[in-house]
């Protein structure tokens, strides 16, 4: 059940990746831009951290900005998504092993100290 978790985890952090240098290679293309300046546009459009623009967009790059937030906002989504499913997955595979192992022992006593 992880194991197919964790694959989905890296499927969504490759696409991650993929966005990344797909945006920035937009910016280069599309703006004319260097490879710092579009790469810092496509992180800071992707994290909506908000600040303004490296240079002025012309209208294509608009687009292309729109574009590129939504995708990547719903994958960075996505990504945190199967990051929480991992946290509580593992949480309850530790909890039934812990009564398993529980479910083990025989013989014994537990002893309390007030």
């Amino acid at each position: 059940m992880i194991n197919r978790t964790l694959k989905q985890l890296g499927r969504a952090l490759l696409l991650l990746f993929i966005i990344i240098c797909a945006g920035t290679i937009g910016y280069i293309v599309i703006e004319g831009w260097n490879l710092s300046d579009s790469l810092y546009m496509v992180i800071i459009t992707i994290t909506t951290t908000g600040f303004e623009e490296v240079h002025p967009l012309s209208p294509t790059g608009r687009v292309f900005t729109l574009i590129l937030l939504i995708i990547s906002f719903a994958v960075v989504i996505y990504t945190g998504g199967i990051g929480v499913q991992i946290l509580i997955e593992s949480k309850i595979l530790r909890r039934k092993r812990m009564q398993k192992n529980i479910g083990k022992l025989s013989g014994h006593y537990i002893v309390c100290g007030y």
